[in-house]
């Protein structure tokens, strides 16, 4: 039968004291069949000789999700930037008035991103947003300055506005029923001071020549409130088909 011997130290006074548990059920500690040094909170054990998986609570604070990293503070946060996500698509197959995306905005996203394809439902209209702050679309303090250029020319045309409204194929309209007008959107600085700036990019064919436009634009919303939607239609008449896309990207 194997014995247990407790040695004490000579150059040391101390005591060391093994003390019995304060229940009256026995105790059992089985020591390891090897020699070395039990681990204390001075003592290391290399990672090599890890087994199984560490639990998230002791790599960090925080919420361990799957919608978090772990930073190098050893804080575990959302990630700040990368991929946009798709908050909200909208598909029209039928005559509509206007289209409002709007479904995930939250302070969790700094920037967001519009996209559309739609077509005219006649000709000499031209596409058109508003924004919506706190579930009221609004009609007025908008600003924007863009720029009409038509493909293999070099003609332009400056459409800066300060009106109820942004235009966004710049002024011109499209050539006829059933022609398509599609572009993009970027916000940005959203909660930065209280402003939506965007800038924008499109691409329609005019109505007089018939030829295909190209608007670069960038503009501005007022500020006071908090902005929870984008409005689209058209100048007149129905939005007939397309398809609008929100998305989000997070950041501080």
């Amino acid at each position: 039968m194997s014995k247990v011997k407790i040695q004490g130290n000579a150059s040391g006074t101390g005591v060391f004291t093994i003390e019995a548990p304060g229940t009256n059920d026995p105790r059992t500690l089985t020591l390891p069949n090897s020699t070395g040094t039990l681990l204390d909170e001075n003592s290391s054990l290399p990672a090599a000789n890890l087994t199984g998986t560490v639990a998230t609570a002791r790599l960090g604070s925080g919420t361990a999700d799957s919608t978090t990293f772990l930073r190098g503070d050893q804080t575990y946060a959302e990630a700040g930037g990368g991929a946009y996500e798709i908050l909200d698509v909208v598909n029209v197959t039928s005559s509509t008035a206007s289209v409002l995306v709007a479904t995930g905005m939250s302070t969790a996203y700094r920037k967001y991103k519009v996209a559309f394809a739609c077509t005219s439902p006649s000709a000499g209209v031209s596409l058109r947003m508003q924004g919506r702050k706190a579930g009221v679309v609004q009609t007025s303090n908008y600003t924007y300055a863009s720029y009409s250029i038509e493909t293999g020319g070099t003609t332009t045309t400056d459409n800066s506005a300060a009106t109820t409204s942004v235009n966004l194929s710049g002024g011109w309209g499209l050539r006829g029923p059933n022609q398509q007008f599609h572009g993009e959107i970027d916000f940005a600085d959203i909660y930065s001071d209280g402003y939506y700036r965007f800038h924008w990019s499109s691409t329609g064919r005019k109505d007089t020549p018939a030829t295909t436009e190209l608007v670069i634009g960038a503009g501005a919303f007022d500020s006071g409130g908090t902005w929870d939607g984008f409005q689209f239609f058209y100048s007149s008449g129905n939005i007939q088909t397309g398809r609008f896309f929100l998305l989000g990207q997070k950041g501080a």
